[in-house]
């Protein structure tokens, strides 16, 4: 009996639950959204300012997208831990 508990103790792996994945979801969204929205509304209000057309929004758009990749990449490596 001893045998088993010291193998259960080993056992690192998470447990994935239907709640668990739902805030993991949440998370990725939360994550892909926020940079999103706020680089987006940051490139208009320059591109409004300065009378360009659409040039700081797609620059809004780039940071978004690498900053959302790079924290998706840093979510994806604690889940590996």
């Amino acid at each position: 009996m001893k045998k088993a508990d010291t193998n259960a103790t080993k056992d690192h792996r998470r447990v994935i639950t239907t709640r668990s994945v739902v805030v993991m979801l949440g998370e990725i969204g939360f994550v892909i959204a926020v940079p999103l929205i706020f680089f987006v509304f940051i490139g208009h209000s320059l591109d409004v300012r300065m009378g360009t057309k659409v040039t700081f929004l797609f620059i809004g758009i780039a940071i978004a997208l690498a900053s959302s990749v790079n924290t998706l990449y840093s979510l994806y490596k604690n889940l590996q831990k």
